[in-house]
Formats: C-alpha cells, structure tokens, sequence
C-alpha cells in the first residue's frame, strides 16, 4: 500500500508542473536570419575585443549551438603567438559572446564567424598595428616649423640627413587609433653623440612641459601634457592617426644617430610613454622597435630608422669617435721577425716599439718565411691610469697567394693570450679574432704579444690590421674595469700593416708602425731617421 500510495503522490506532482518542451537545435542555422555584431571601426588593439552573434533559422533562435569566429589577415603579419580563433555557445536567445585579448600586428584582417558547419558573416576589413609609433621625420630647416610639419603617412617618412646642414625633426605620434580619442601626455628622451652641434625643441599646440637632464641635451628627457588634448588627424584608412608633438632643430658637424629613447630622469617608466584622453587615462608604451631614430652622414645617404613600415631593422647606435692618434693612445701592429725554435716563438716577440719591422723581402721560390707577430702597445686607463690591456677584436686582411697571382700565403696562426675566440675561418682574410687575458693579468709590457702568424713571402704583397667583422672597428680592453670590456675603439691611424716585397698602400711600400707615427697619412715621400730607416728592415 506504501508503494501504491507513493507512486500515485508523485504521479500528482509531475501533473502540477509545467510541460517544458526543449526544441531540438537545427542541423544548421539560417545565415539570412542570423546576425553578427560587428564595429564599425576596431577599439584600441591591446583592449579586450567582444563580437556577438546571434543565431536563428525558421523557428527562431538555436540554443546551444558553438559558434566560431576566425580572424583572416588579408596582408601583412601579426604578431606570433596570439589567438586567432574564438569559440562560445549560443545562449537561449541564440546569442554568442566571443571574445579575443586584442589583435596586435601591422595588418589588414577580418572576421569570419561560422556554426554548425555554415558559414554567417564576414566583418569590414580593418587595419590594426602593433601600438603606436613614436616617429621621426627629417626635411630641411623651414619656418614655421610646426607649420611644415608632415601630412603624409608615417610609412613615407624620412630618416636620413646630411652633414653641415640645418634640419627640423618632427616628433610624430603616429598609427593611432582611428577613434580620434588623441593624447593626453607624452614622456621621452632622446640620446645622440657629439656630431650633432645644435639641438633645440619647440612644442606644437601649447602644453605644459616638464624638461629634465639639461634638456634637449643628450640623455635629457621632457614630459608633456596637453589639457586640451592633443587630436591628430587620419592621414590614410591604412595607417590610421597621427599627431604632431613638435619639433627639434638640429645641426650637424659630424656623423651621428639622433634617436628616442625613454624619459631617464623617469624611472617609473622603462620605455617612452604616453596616455590618451580617455577618463581612464590609457597609458601606451612605445618599445625599442617603436620608435624613431634619424641617421647624419655625409651625402645623407643613410638611412636611420621608421618604425612604421612594419618590416625595418632598427640600425646600432654608431661607435663613439676613436681618440686621435699620440703616444698615450693604444695602437695595434703587426712586426716581422725570423723563424724562431719551437716554443720559443712567442718570447722572441721586439722588446719596444722602436724595434718593430715592418717591410721584408719576398722570394717566388718560398724561401721567404717569417713570424709575423701580432702587438699591442697598451696606453694609461682613464679609469685608474694603469697602463696595461686586457684583450683586443681585430680583423686581417692580406693579398693572399693564388695560382696566377703571387702573394702572401698564412701557413698557421699561433695565439700567445690566454684565451681567443677566432671568427670562422681565422686566419683567412677578412676575418677576426678576439684575443684576452684574465682581469688579473694585465699585460702592461711596453709591446704586448696577443700572437703570430707563420707566412711564406712569394712575391710583392701586403698584410694589415682592418676592423673586425661584422662591427668593422678595432677594439682594446684596458685593465682599468672589474670586468672585461672591449671600452676602446681604435681609428685606422692606430693600426698598422707591413710590405712584403714592395707591397704598398698608395705610393708607400715601407709599411706602418703605429705606435711611432699615424697610420692613415700615407705620403709619398715619408720624413725619416737612420734609427728608423734600420728598423724597417730584417736584419
């Protein structure tokens, strides 16, 4: 009876209650009915992204269905690793929130969402970057300079000037959302080397401003702020906004690299930054490949760089000048000496710099052969006036001995240093080597032994120390630091090169000892002593 009873009781509940008829979900939703939520321009790429699609055949909206939504790049790349296809479920009201963390790149993609294997819509194709850029843009000097300014796009701008002119540099923040929402401040410094002799800056559109370091002096820094807003305008549907913050005028007496660098005086901010006129004050940061950099050479043929083409490479800063030659600077050379014994080879290197030779014979039947060693004469640190070094990157280059043209042929390369670190196909010409001791090693003798070359003369022929590869400079480290820095960049006065047989550079046959005279002063006619005359010569 219990059992009959419980069974009649719930038999009463269940036609209490409502009779819910779930319709099943269709094989395919109608593309004709459903809709897809699409912007007409895309928000600020880093910001989260949500598009709502709504699905629907002949008897309304489809309920737990997944939808699909693919992002298509039509032309250029985003940025690796990011995700290009989101997934939600369709809700009662047939609705699916998808959702993506931003599209970052320099492209022009669009949307295609799909659901049960059917193909709804495709969003307007936008164009999205990276970030903004922090741009430069080099013309000659004109007046007024704001009023010059760039209206072309960012990609057209130009990064390279010549020397003994007047130029105006134009700040750029370019490739901005299109939104117009505009700039609100903008924190930077900027960084270049003595070749530029006049810097100055003038804001475009009033702002307060917040100079640090001496600006616009090298390594200085300057915050600014527009109350009003600084609002750019869109130079083309490819690249967005862009708004002028000023200008630099800027003179150049040397070769140089002008570029932007982060606020230093800031620390809170490790990279130029600016925020937008949101009332939450967006902050959007440039990175080291976002922003400018304008090169001064002579003819103005070097490019600098534009971060906006999306595809440039960011150039190095150019060394700082080498010191001018003198006696206190160090030199690297090379010195020809006899065939020594085993082992005895690096010892018998020239006691001083006077006994260095540097021009020998040369015999087609091989008879000539000689060590030729590789030297420093060291010079005082600036930082303790030790005088000493601690290792060397060069290159070598030689007219090298082929079948048909008679010349100078390395047989082997014997380092003396504790350590090396030979470039690939050391000793062939044109390649390098970096050559150290330890920090507790300063070499300080007056001619330091890094190593030697063991040669076969076999006709007129020439052998020179030239910049390493791929850097193309002449470096030393001297013993004044606690770690081991190549801190010295030697110019071509300071390295030498010896003849072999009449080999010559210009009308010179004798070859260059460095450490007694510069070496980029080649002359026909060479003033001289017996004392040097001897020391150019095996004896």
């Amino acid at each position: 009876m219990k059992g009959f009873f419980g069974s009649r009781l719930i038999a009463a509940v269940l036609l209490l209650l409502p009779i819910v008829v779930n319709r099943p979900a269709s094989a395919a939703p109608d593309p004709s009915l459903s809709t897809c939520e699409f912007p007409e321009i895309l928000p600020e790429v880093k910001r989260q992204l949500r598009f709502d699609v709504v699905l629907q055949d002949g008897n309304g909206p489809i309920e737990g269905m997944v939808v699909n939504m693919h992002i298509v790049v039509e032309s250029g790349s985003l940025v690796p690793g990011q995700t290009m296809d989101a997934s939600a479920w369709s809700n009662l009201e047939g609705r699916a929130m998808l959702m993506f963390n931003g599209i970052l790149g320099d492209a022009t993609v669009h949307l295609v969402s799909d659901a049960g294997g059917v193909e709804l819509c495709t969003s307007p194709s936008y164009r999205v970057f990276t970030g903004p850029k922090l741009a430069l843009h080099v013309q000659p000097k004109s007046l007024p300079s704001c009023g010059s300014a760039p209206t072309y796009p960012c990609s057209a701008f130009n990064t390279s000037a010549a020397l003994h002119s007047g130029y105006n540099v134009y700040l750029v923040i370019a490739q901005q959302d299109v939104s117009g929402i505009g700039v609100s401040d903008l924190i930077y410094g900027i960084q270049y080397g003595s070749g530029l002799g006049q810097v100055s800056w003038t804001t475009c559109m009033s702002a307060l401003e917040w100079p640090t370091g001496d600006w616009p002096a090298s390594g200085g820094g300057i915050g600014l702020s527009w109350g009003q807003c600084l609002r750019g305008t869109v130079v083309s549907d490819d690249e967005g906004m862009q708004s002028v913050a000023g200008s630099f005028y800027v003179y150049s007496y040397a070769e140089d690299l002008f570029e932007i660098t982060p606020n230093l005086q800031y620390p809170y901010y490790p990279e130029a930054v600016f925020f937008d006129c949101t009332l939450e004050g967006h902050q959007l940061r440039f990175s080291d490949d976002q922003v400018g950099k304008v090169r001064f050479a002579q003819g103005g043929n070097l490019s600098g760089y534009n971060p906006c083409p999306g595809n440039a490479v960011v150039p190095p800063p150019p060394p700082p000048p080498p010191p001018p030659w003198g006696p206190d600077q160090v030199s690297i050379l090379l010195h020809i000496g006899g065939v020594a014994g085993p082992g005895f080879a690096c010892s018998s290197a020239p006691p001083s710099e006077q006994d260095v030779v540097t021009r020998a014979n040369a015999a087609s039947d091989g008879t000539a052969r000689y060590y030729v060693y590789l030297l420093a004469a060291p010079s005082d640190s600036s930082a303790t006036g030790q005088r000493g070094i601690n290792g060397m990157q060069v290159g070598i280059d030689y007219d090298v001995d082929t079948p048909g043209h008679r010349g100078l042929f390395v047989n082997s390369w014997h380092a003396c240093s504790e350590l090396e670190f030979p470039g690939t196909g050391w000793p062939a010409p044109s390649t390098g080597n970096t050559i150290t001791w330890s920090l507790g090693n300063c070499q300080t003798s007056p001619l330091v032994t890094a190593g030697y070359f063991y040669v076969t003369a076999y006709d007129a022929s020439i052998m020179s120390v030239v910049g390493f590869p791929p850097t193309g400079v002449v470096k030393a480290a001297d013993c004044g630091g606690a770690e081991f820095v190549l801190n010295q960049i030697l110019s071509s006065s300071s390295v030498g090169w010896i003849s072999m047989g009449g080999g010559h550079i210009g009308p010179d046959t004798d070859g260059c000892n460095p450490a007694l005279e510069p070496c980029d002063q080649v002359t026909a006619v060479r003033p001289t002593t017996w004392g040097k005359l001897k020391q150019q010569f095996v004896h």
